[in-house]
């Protein structure tokens, strides 16, 4: 009963946003890429944010993305930038 009562009150945090779905993660990013269907990029698109923190504004964004693949012995995958 312990069990399914934390299982319960996991699913109605996760609907109310307050925590993350199973295996996501926030992440701070600063550009959103559009993709057709086929796969070519069609547009890198900026979500930042200017926050404040103390004297300096902040640019961050988080957003509940999926893990990392990993490569074949393990290792995380390689992150490219644009």
């Amino acid at each position: 009963m312990i069990l399914q009562a934390l299982t319960e009150y996991y699913r109605a945090l996760e609907q109310k946003g307050k925590i993350a779905a199973p295996g996501w993660a926030p992440v701070k990013v600063s550009y959103a890429l559009l993709i057709d269907g086929d796969g070519a990029l069609k547009q890198a698109v900026s979500v930042q944010t200017e926050q404040m923190r103390g004297k300096k504004a902040v640019a961050c964004a988080a957003r509940h993305v999926p893990p990392r693949a990993r490569e074949a012995d393990g290792r995380r995958g390689r992150q490219f930038p644009l």
